[in-house]
C-alpha cells in the first residue's frame, strides 16, 4: 500500500511540474500592463488629416467619419476623430485601410482614447473591435468592449488571433447609433515572454 501511495505522489508531482511548464509562458505572454510590443498601427491627426481610415458601412448602415475640433484634454490635441453612426445596419464604425499579418495564437492590444456626450442614465456606447479579412471572411480576432462614454478616458483591447492570415484590417464598430471622439489609436503586438527576455 505504502508503495502505491509513494508511486501516486511521484506522478502527482510530475503532472504538477509539467502544468506549471505549460502555463507560466502562457500567462506571462497575456500580461499587458507591462508590455509595449511592437507598433502595427497609428493614427495621427497632428496634421489635420485623416489618414488610413475611412468609413466602414455595411448593409443599411449609415454614418459619418471626419476630423472635429474638439481638444483631447490630456494631450492637448486641437483635433479629434468624431465617429457618427446613424444607422448600425450590419457594421457602421471606422475601418483601418492598412492591412497587417497575424499570426494564430498571437496576442494584440489595441489602446485609444475616447470621449462621448452625455447620455440619460450616463450610458455609454458598445463597441466591437475586429481583425478580419478585408472582405470579411476570416475573422481572426473579435471582443467587444460593453461600454465607452464620458469624458476623455484611455481604454485597452487585448485582441487573441485564432488565424495565421497575411492581411487583416482593423474596424472599430458601434453596437447603436450615437457620436464617439476618438484620439490616440494605437494597434501593437504584444511581446511574448521570450521576446520580453531579450536585451
Amino acid at each position: 500500500m505504502s508503495d502505491d501511495i509513494a508511486g501516486c505522489h511521484r506522478f502527482l508531482g510530475k503532472l504538477a511540474f509539467l502544468l506549471l511548464a505549460v502555463w507560466v509562458p502562457v500567462a506571462y505572454g497575456v500580461d499587458s500592463t507591462t508590455n509595449t510590443g511592437k507598433l502595427l498601427l497609428k493614427v495621427d491627426l497632428a496634421d489635420k488629416q485623416i489618414k488610413e481610415l475611412v468609413l466602414l458601412k455595411v448593409g443599411n448602415a449609415e454614418g459619418t467619419l471626419k476630423l472635429d475640433s474638439i481638444t483631447n484634454s490630456s494631450t492637448g490635441n486641437s483635433y479629434s476623430l468624431l465617429l457618427v453612426v446613424t444607422k448600425v445596419g450590419d457594421q457602421c464604425g471606422v475601418l483601418f485601410t492598412r492591412s497587417i499579418d497575424t499570426t494564430a495564437n498571437q496576442w494584440y492590444d489595441l489602446v485609444f482614447r475616447a470621449r462621448t456626450d452625455k447620455r440619460e442614465n450616463d450610458r455609454g456606447y458598445g463597441l466591437t473591435v475586429s481583425l478580419q479579412s478585408p472582405e470579411g471572411k476570416h475573422v481572426c480576432a473579435r471582443t467587444t468592449l460593453p461600454e465607452v462614454g464620458g469624458e476623455w478616458r484611455d481604454y485597452t483591447v487585448a485582441l487573441h488571433s485564432r488565424l495565421t492570415h497575411p492581411a487583416v484590417t482593423l474596424s472599430i464598430t458601434m453596437s447603436e447609433p450615437g457620436a464617439i471622439w476618438f484620439d490616440e489609436i494605437e494597434l501593437r503586438q504584444r511581446q511574448t515572454g521570450r521576446e520580453k527576455q531579450t536585451p
